[in-house]
Formats: structure tokens, C-alpha cells, sequence
């Protein structure tokens, strides 16, 4: 038997045996050898944290080692940076780790490793099937747990998540998110409801004089014209259509109890969601032109950034003014030159969009649809306005802003009010109740 396979051998008796500090002293021994770590030493080491400082939901104070997965998508990368900035303040050790450049991030992880993970951020699942030479999972194989951000339903991501290393945590937008997730993905070991929160921000100027835009819409326009229609998907569509208040897999479940032969077992279901999921994302997309359309026909200049939007021929409209894409940082400030943010959320029913928290930090009067999780923190024209997707059609949203720009002085009560509920939802805040 070679020197590392008998050193392995002997720190894995010790840690079953509970001599922590036995353990620690053969580390540190080991150490002073310069003799290579393999990928079960790696995975010790992370038993040995396990034992003596585990790192789970609820989190505890301490002093963890911390990796975060960057992604290279604008969004999700701004996400990840609010989990490392609020991690920096607990006074952890990260490493940011990305898939972007391979051989690079694995050589100063593996040197990270030598002092041991605690746990594992990722963000949409980008990086979260990372694997070894011989097929493995990576972060299973070395026994971190994983923790996983979504900001979409998970039924978009079943690739991933049928796949996922064990001990992995999910953490959703949208609290019937995390109920799904629990119900059809086997290996998720936990899911846990945290929404989206909005940026820390000083008191803005509540005036119009600052404030060019009237009206400021930030978010793509998404639709699958590739999709074929079928009985299930025109279902769908009407019955989310009568029940906006419900989430896509109640629609699901009602087709396949009413109208469909095949079984309503959770596999069945679970194949029926996954293969009509666009289905929702077609009638957010349809919802969302429609709210833009309805203002453009009333002749309210609204300025959209977003891509996708040249192909709903909404740009005929003198008053759709439509710009390029921007970064979360350029969002901000463009919120801070607005007086009202129009904004919609994804088929989200037990959730919260970042927009919204962030509309009101930076003191522009938010216009939004609703939730069973945001009826408890916002109040239509307290410290927001609220419209239902059933007003997509009717002009009564066009009208709505009509009246709130009739009056400086009702939209800076309004305005202020937001201000002050959105310092209480950033996402630091969140995380701090939600995580701990």
C-alpha cells in the first residue's frame, strides 16, 4: 500500500472515530510532505468541515470557505456578485470559479481545496455538472454541498437537475417553484423559497425634473414561434388565461385529469410539464406585448431596453422607443431617470421580480403585477401601483399611468413610500431572513 493510501486510510479512521483534532494535526502533517493531494483527500478534508462546522440551511455564523460560480451571463453574474459582496461581509473566504476558463479556475481550485469547502453557489445550474476526467460529478465526488440560485421555473432546467450531485439545495424565485422542485426531482435534496431582492441605495431625488422618461420598461421580449401547438398547449394557454393567479403546473394537472388519457402520476406529469414548458413562456411573451401595446396605442412614450422586441412590430409606434439590452448597473441608473418603471413578471405567482425592489430603491414609482408573496409587502398606491393581467386588453393600465403622471405630488408620496419598503427587501436583507 502506498504513503497517500495509507494516510487516506488512517484520516478517514480518524474522522469516523470523532478525533477532529487528530485529523487536523495529520493535515497539517501531511502538509509539510509537498506529497500531491488527490481527489479523495479532498473529499476528507470536506468531511472533516462537515463534522466540525457543517454549512447547511438555515446558515450558521462562522467561518466557512465559500466558492461562487460565475456564468458569463450579464444577469446572473450581477446575482452572484450580491452573494459574494453579502458572504464578503460575513467574513467568509471565497474563491470565484469559472467554467469560462477551465484549466486556469481548476488549478487555483485544487489549491483552494487544500484548506477545504464548505459549500458551493451556482446560478442556473451553470457550472453545476462540472465533471472530473473519469465522468464523475466533481463537486459530489469531493462532497461540498451545492447550492443551487434559479431564477426561471425549474422545469426549464430538467437536463440539469435529473442530473444533479447529491446534497444539492435549490433556492427559487418563486416559492411553488420549490414545491415543484421537491415533488419531481429526485436527487435535489432540499428547496427552499428565497426571492430575489433589490439593490442597497442611498435616498434619491424625488422630483420630475431628473426624471426625462415617463415611462421605463427594462426586459426582453421572448417567444418560441417554433413551438407546435397542440391540444394540450391551447389547453394550457386558455385555462392560465381564466386562472392568472395560478401556476403553469395547475394548468398541467388540470389537463391531465380532464382532458388527457394519459396517467396523472408524477412521472407522467412531470414529462407533460417538461414537454410543454414553452407553453408558458409564450403566454408571458403574449402578455407582456400587449401591456406595451396597450401604451403605445394610448400614446404614452414608454422606453423599452430589452432584445426581442423588433419582432413584435410594436417599433411602428412613434412612442415604443426601444433601445439595446443593458447591464444591471446601466438598469439602475436609468430607473433613477425615470418616474414610473412598468414592470411584469415571468409567470411567477408565489414570487418577486429584482425590478421591482430595485424601481423603487432608486426612487421611481413601480407599476407591476402582483403576488401572493408581494400582497403582503406591496399596497396599490401606498408604495406602489398595481395592475392584473386581466387589464393586459382593456386600457385601464394606459389610464392608470394617465393619472399617476396627473400629479407630482401623489406620485412623490407614492414614490417615497417605495422607497422606504425596498430598503427592507435588498437582496443582502433577503438573504439574511431567508437563508439564516
Amino acid at each position: 500500500m502506498d504513503f497517500i493510501t495509507q494516510f487516506e486510510n488512517t484520516l478517514e479512521q480518524t474522522i469516523s472515530q470523532g478525533a477532529y483534532a487528530d485529523s487536523r494535526q495529520l493535515l497539517q502533517t501531511f502538509a509539510t510532505t509537498q506529497m500531491p493531494y488527490t481527489i479523495r483527500l479532498y473529499s476528507l478534508i470536506n468531511d472533516l468541515r462537515a463534522c466540525t462546522q457543517p454549512f447547511s440551511v438555515p446558515f450558521s455564523d462562522g467561518h466557512f470557505r465559500i466558492l461562487i460560480c460565475k456564468t458569463g451571463n450579464f444577469i446572473l453574474d450581477y446575482i452572484a456578485g450580491q452573494f459574494h459582496s453579502y458572504f464578503s461581509k460575513k467574513g467568509y473566504t471565497l474563491f470565484v470559479f469559472d467554467p469560462a476558463d477551465l484549466e486556469g479556475s481548476s488549478k487555483e481550485l485544487f489549491q483552494f481545496l487544500q484548506g477545504g469547502l464548505d459549500g458551493a453557489f451556482f446560478f442556473n445550474n451553470v457550472g453545476l455538472l462540472q465533471k472530473l476526467a473519469d465522468g464523475r460529478n466533481l463537486w459530489e465526488t469531493i462532497h461540498v454541498p451545492c447550492f443551487d440560485f434559479l431564477v426561471d421555473h425549474p422545469m426549464y432546467y430538467a437536463d440539469s437537475l435529473d442530473d444533479a450531485p447529491r446534497r444539492t439545495t435549490l433556492l427559487c424565485a418563486d416559492k411553488t417553484h420549490a414545491a415543484y422542485a421537491l415533488r419531481f426531482y429526485s436527487k435535489i435534496d432540499r428547496a427552499i423559497f428565497f426571492p430575489t431582492g433589490g439593490e442597497i441605495a442611498q435616498i434619491p431625488e424625488f422630483t420630475w425634473q431628473n426624471r426625462p422618461m415617463d415611462v421605463l420598461f427594462i426586459g426582453s421580449y421572448k417567444e418560441h414561434t417554433d413551438v407546435i401547438s397542440d391540444e394540450a398547449d391551447m389547453f394550457l394557454t386558455q385555462y392560465l388565461q381564466n386562472h392568472t393567479d395560478e401556476p403553469f403546473e395547475n394548468a398541467l394537472e388540470a389537463f391531465a385529469n380532464e382532458v388527457s388519457t394519459t396517467s396523472a402520476s408524477d412521472d407522467a406529469l412531470k414529462a407533460l410539464v417538461e414537454a410543454h414548458r414553452f407553453s408558458e413562456t409564450n403566454l408571458t411573451a403574449r402578455y407582456r406585448k400587449d401591456i406595451l401595446k396597450q401604451l403605445a396605442e394610448n400614446h404614452i412614450t414608454v422606453h423599452v431596453y430589452g432584445s426581442g422586441w423588433e419582432k413584435t412590430g410594436l417599433s411602428k409606434y412613434p412612442n415604443f422607443v426601444l433601445h439595446a439590452p443593458v447591464s444591471f448597473r446601466d438598469g439602475l441608473a436609468l430607473m433613477s431617470q425615470a418616474k414610473i418603471v412598468l414592470n411584469h413578471m415571468a409567470w411567477f405567482k408565489h414570487g418577486s421580480s429584482e425590478r421591482i425592489f430595485n424601481a423603487m430603491s432608486q426612487g421611481a414609482l413601480c407599476l407591476t403585477d402582483s403576488s401572493a408573496f408581494l400582497e403582503n409587502i406591496l399596497t396599490d398606491d401606498k408604495n406602489c401601483a398595481l395592475y392584473s393581467l386581466d387589464e393586459s386588453k382593456t386600457g385601464s393600465i394606459a389610464e392608470r399611468i394617465k393619472k399617476l403622471l396627473s400629479s407630482e405630488e401623489s406620485w412623490q408620496k407614492i414614490a417615497r413610500s417605495g422607497y422606504e419598503t425596498s430598503q427592507e427587501h435588498t437582496w443582502h436583507s433577503h438573504m439574511s431572513r431567508y437563508l439564516y
